[in-house]
């Protein structure tokens, strides 16, 4: 995957016990951490003077645009992140401004390839940030179909990049 909001792989080392796995280096933190350092991004007071920094929607703009960016890219190399939330997100700051200048995701663990005719079933992920495909998942087995007709309740037939932009949803609130 080449592109500008996921991390760059560098390298990766394996010996006997363990495999290294070299990315760019990132250092302003992941974007969890920046936010809650920071109060739910600069500016969350009753009265924000508009004049003396930059408001928290325009850096929340900023992290939404590039990680929407992204997941459009992922969705037409047909890949699904399947964990999204702000612990993976790693922020690079404006050195100037001490805003969010750029995003990279991280952490494609439970990443997988996903087609119109291979959706996905598996329950993974962070619940916090899952939506309904996720309990779904957990709970398929128990759903009982005569209870719930295909017609009106549970029509289950896995899920597949809507589930990321689910969790995309939840980090826009978290902002």
């Amino acid at each position: 995957l080449d592109h500008r909001n996921i991390i760059k792989h560098v390298e990766t080392i394996e010996n006997i016990s363990f495999l290294y796995i070299i990315t760019e280096l990132v250092r302003d933190g992941d974007l969890f951490d920046y936010v809650l350092r920071k109060q739910f991004l600069e500016g969350n007071q009753l009265f924000f003077d508009y004049s003396l920094t930059m408001p928290p929607e325009i850096e929340a703009q900023t992290v939404m645009k590039q990680l929407f960016e992204c997941l459009s890219y992922l969705y037409d190399a047909g890949v699904i992140h399947r964990d999204l939330k702000p612990e993976n997100i790693l922020i690079v700051l404006d050195p100037t401004t001490q805003r969010i200048k750029e995003i990279k995701l991280i952490d494609f663990g439970f990443a997988k390839f996903v087609t119109e005719e291979h959706k996905l079933f598996e329950a993974c992920g962070t619940p916090n940030y899952a939506g309904k495909p996720y309990f779904l998942s957990l709970y398929q087995s128990e759903i009982n179909t005569d209870m719930y007709p295909s017609s009106g309740g549970f029509d289950w037939e896995g899920y597949d990049q809507r589930a990321d932009m689910w969790s995309a949803g939840i980090i826009m609130y978290f902002l």
